[in-house]
């Protein structure tokens, strides 16, 4: 559970945006745990292996990381790249990282209607992407001891030249024992931004990750039982082949693994507070953003998650206005 309920918020509200996720470490391959003997009086008294244990704080100023460790996995944020997340790692997995690309939050801008048509032989312009990940300078610290730590980040997101239009994102990483829930805000400022696409997570994960599963949106399940729990859907996707296809929904799942059968894998979920992935930015559904997909250069999986995500091309259709 999340606490307490958050104060409700006009669903025209575009300059700040709060989102509640958690990111798992799953071993699929399991531990092996410390029988204690019945003769040993001070049994009661220990931690089993696999009992919630207290992390390891590491700040290294001098490479730039600060890392959370547990005896079954690492966790590493990068204090030069905006205090994301770059580096998981399973104690009996089989991956040094999981991860080929920071765990990074973005924005996308509205492209600016052109003039005339864009011809077959032209190019049209990039949308302006601004992420955390290019805040080398990003505010960073710790709070609540070692049972149950706290990261706070406070980054400013830029294009990766260095330009920013004033738009700040401020995560609060909670760490409990096998996951990690991550609170986020995007705060806009007082003119407003044209904004075309919200990301809160997007990753490249290693290639060996070849199996997923989604635990589809209500919205996006015509299956689902009113008195039960949507079921898992499952698929297969391997970098530089033609017969697994990208998965993709314009509605947030609401549980996503990926994982290597029986060695490692990683989990994401939503929080209990399912409407703000769905009305907090519009008044309707269908204009999120989930994808799953094969990229051969590096070879990798690529996941990536907007709460919105609009059609974005400057060369808008012509004889009317665009809002």
């Amino acid at each position: 559970m999340q606490g307490t309920e958050e104060p409700r918020r006009s669903r025209r509200e575009f300059l700040k945006v709060a989102t509640k996720t958690s990111l798992a470490m799953v071993s699929i391959s399991g531990t092996k745990n410390t029988t204690i003997k019945q003769s040993d009086p001070k049994a009661s008294f220990r931690r089993k292996g696999n009992w919630p244990q207290a992390y390891t704080v590491e700040r290294d100023e001098a490479n730039g990381y600060l890392i959370l460790s547990t005896p079954y996995y690492s966790v590493q944020h990068d204090l030069k790249r905006g205090g994301t997340i770059g580096h998981i790692s399973l104690t009996s997995g089989v991956s040094s990282n999981l991860l080929l690309e920071p765990i990074q939050a973005s924005i996308e801008l509205a492209a600016k209607k052109l003039p005339d048509h864009v011809t077959k032989s032209e190019q049209a312009p990039s949308p302006e992407i601004f992420s955390d990940v290019y805040d080398s300078k990003a505010v960073i610290f710790e709070s609540g001891g070692t049972e149950s730590p706290n990261v706070h980040v406070e980054a400013i997101l830029r294009t990766a030249s260095g330009r920013d239009i004033g738009v700040r994102a401020r995560t609060t990483y909670h760490y409990h024992w096998g996951y990690v829930k991550i609170h986020k805000e995007f705060i806009f400022p007082k003119e407003g931004v044209q904004t075309a696409a919200v990301t809160v997570l997007s990753t490249l994960l290693q290639p060996t990750l070849t199996h997923y599963g989604q635990r589809p949106n209500v919205f996006n399940n015509s299956n689902v039982d009113p008195f039960g729990i949507e079921k898992v859907q499952w698929g297969r996707i391997r970098p530089g082949t033609h017969f697994d296809v990208a998965f993709g929904t314009r509605y947030i799942p609401r549980y996503i693994v990926i994982a290597n059968p029986g060695t490692e894998g990683i989990e994401w979920f939503v929080s209990d507070n399912l409407a703000q992935w769905d009305y907090q930015l519009a008044d309707h559904v269908g204009i999120s953003d989930a994808t799953i997909s094969p990229v051969t250069e590096p070879p990798g999986i690529a996941l990536s998650i907007s709460p919105l995500k609009l059609p974005n091309h400057p060369d808008l259709a012509r004889g009317g206005s665009s809002c």
